[in-house]
């Protein structure tokens, strides 16, 4: 009698642990459950393809920025309108395909002037990650025409300094440069000739 009541304890025991493993894994199941509804919530909100809405329209406005500047910088090789920005790694294209870059060489010049400008500028419209700095050296290099470079100066004169910083450094007749400076938000040093001079 003794021996059947402890036997009847033991599968009581048993049978307790097992109730109470068994609503462990239920509850970790549950918790499982509740992630995965979460993550499928997650991926319903996720974009379609690679880019959000957001993406496009920070490309959209690059594009639109680059082609203004082109025209304004006198962009002849081929219509600005025609020039779009690559989903693929945001450079030019010309009918879909990357541009070579064998237009004109004072054409090169406008479109290289025209993408970094656009690409620093677009940080005035949408957070990006544009460190809000960049140097040009000898921008009016292939005799590049004084009515382009007039419009290059004027483009980044006009950029808010608050956010902006745009180095140049040009071999340009200082007066002529002040010329085109006039008006315009810079600071302008003349370092004469020779930017380094011996020590005396």
């Amino acid at each position: 009698m003794v021996r059947e009541l402890l036997e009847k304890e033991s599968l009581l025991e048993r049978a307790e642990t097992l109730r109470e493993d068994f609503e462990t894994e239920i509850t970790k199941l549950m918790d499982l459950s509740r992630r995965w509804r979460e993550v499928l919530a997650r991926e319903a909100e996720l974009p379609k393809d690679a880019f959000s809405n957001l993406d496009r329209e920070k490309i959209e406005k690059l594009s639109e920025l680059f082609s203004s500047h082109m025209m304004e910088f006198g962009f002849r090789s081929v219509a600005p309108g025609s020039i779009g920005i690559s989903l693929d790694n945001y450079r030019p294209t010309l009918e879909d395909f990357e541009m070579s870059f064998d237009a004109s060489a004072s054409d090169n010049i406008r479109l290289i002037w025209a993408y970094t400008i656009a690409l620093q500028e677009l940080g005035a419209y949408y957070e990006t990650n544009h460190l809000g700095i960049t140097i040009f050296d000898e921008p009016g290099q292939q005799e590049i025409r004084a009515s382009s470079r007039e419009a290059f100066y004027r483009i980044i004169g006009k950029m808010a300094y608050d956010q902006n910083q745009i180095i140049v450094s040009t071999s340009e007749n200082p007066e002529r440069l002040r010329g085109m400076l006039k008006d315009l938000s810079s600071n302008f040093h003349d370092f004469g000739e020779k930017v380094i001079r011996p020590m005396t």
